[in-house]
């Protein structure tokens, strides 16, 4: 019954999230809710902690221990450390534990105009601590860099709902070089689901409600045994403007154990670039890992698959009637028969399971996999289908403008929002 209701929040909410701002989304939610706030302000960025947080000194450590113990449903966080402008702050052991639920939001810190300004520099705070650990459901992190932390950079754990939007995991303040967590990037951990990670994506440089999670030393994103959480709109494995190289040194996003996410989604606007990682852009462990929608993404320039299920490191051969189990059950890809630039058509089959409608989607890559099999690069073209009682169907599409002699690829997701590994590639005449 759990599962069913995660199912019916997720896929109800998914459209309006494309619709509307999470900020907007958010302001509603504490509205309806009438809940009381105290604000918290940071003007300091030393570490210290004399138990009080006020206008003579207030660190980021005693704004968080301060709005743990507050009888506000939701407090905030803000900044005005200094003259404004880029700020670090280095702790020197972990930072509490966020139990309670709260907004960091560092857009306040006077002069940010776009760019994140408060940098949370984990050299100092010992072995394997994280930068970040939230276990307050319907918490948000706004706008911060997080980066040199032993551990992971924000590792959500227990309660849901939260929100992480406009910061920088991984990187520099200015985005364009590696200073990688020790661990993930960002964690969602102990069955914390419901979460957002960004949002619909401008064209250009990564500004809220993108995230920046790049140079991390194991997974970008790592989701384990979290459901229904929703991660779009942001570059993972790049730098700050989507176009050079600073990949996690393990996969872009892992999910393990976990059901009901959703990486990327219907629209272009809301995909993620998931662009130079060391293993796969996207991988999916696990037999307990199934409705997993990967829709909509730029995923090239990794070093293993672009999308892989079972995490074996080599793609997952079809089966007729497609009636095998495993990671997203293992869903059949399509193959793509031809591709013709002059007139931007695709030809596409798919043998799957009988009478069941997919969702193709189409992707221009360059090159392919050392194995022939796609990444995509750029999305192309998506259109609904339905096998014949034999489970087969083919058709022509009519795709957005495509290079001749590039390799052409895609992906098929069933209606239970299971995707498959990408095709074999097809070079466009």
């Amino acid at each position: 019954m759990k599962s069913q209701q995660i199912r019916r929040w997720f896929y109800a909410i998914a459209p309006a999230l494309l619709l509307s701002s999470l900020l907007a989304a958010l302001s509603s939610q504490a509205v309806a809710l009438g809940a009381p706030s105290v604000t918290f302000i940071v003007n300091s960025n030393n570490d210290a902690n004399d138990g009080t947080c006020d206008v003579t000194h207030c660190s980021l450590r005693e704004a968080i221990n301060a709005a743990n113990a507050s009888a506000a449903v939701v407090d905030t966080i803000t900044f005005n450390i200094g003259g404004g402008g880029t700020q670090t702050i280095a702790p020197t052991s972990a930072l509490p534990a966020i139990t309670d639920p709260a907004t960091i939001d560092g857009t306040t810190q006077p002069g940010y105009a776009g760019a994140p300004l408060i940098e949370l520099d984990g050299t100092n705070a010992g072995a394997g601590v994280n930068g970040l650990n939230i276990s307050a459901e319907n918490s948000t992190v706004k706008s911060l860099v997080i980066n040199r932390f032993g551990g992971s950079g924000i590792v959500l754990t227990t309660g849901g709902g939260n929100v992480i939007v406009g910061s920088f995991i991984g990187t520099n303040v200015a985005g364009d070089a590696d200073l990688g967590n020790g661990m993930d990037g960002i964690q969602i951990a102990s069955g914390s689901g419901l979460n957002i990670i960004g949002g619909s994506r401008p064209a250009g440089p990564c500004v809220s409600p993108c995230n920046l999670i790049s140079g991390n030393d194991d997974v970008g994103i790592l989701i384990s045994g979290g459901s229904g959480n929703l991660i779009r709109g942001n570059l993972v494995g790049t730098d700050v403007n989507g176009t050079s190289p600073l990949g996690n040194t393990f996969d872009g996003i892992g999910i393990v154990g976990s059901i009901h996410n959703m990486i990327g989604g219907p629209s272009k606007n809301v995909g993620n670039i998931i662009a130079f990682n060391g293993f796969h852009g996207v991988s999916v462990r696990e037999d307990a890992s199934t409705e997993n929608q990967i829709l909509s993404n730029s995923i090239y320039g990794n070093a293993q698959l672009g999308i892989d299920l079972g995490n074996d490191d080599v793609p997952t051969p079809n089966d007729d009637d497609d009636v095998d189990t495993g990671p997203n059950n293992n869903q059949n890809y399509p193959r793509i028969a031809w591709a013709t630039s002059w007139d931007r058509r695709v030809r596409v089959t798919l043998d799957s399971a009988p009478n069941t409608t997919f969702l193709i989607q189409v992707f221009e890559t360059q090159p392919c996999d050392r194995n022939r099999y796609g990444e995509g690069k750029k999305l192309i073209g998506s259109k609904n289908v339905t096998t014949n009682a034999t489970g087969y169907v083919a058709l022509t599409l009519k795709v957005k403008r495509f290079v001749k002699n590039r390799q052409i690829t895609a992906t098929a997701t069933d209606p239970n929002y299971n995707t498959s590994e990408f095709s074999k590639c097809r070079r466009a005449s």
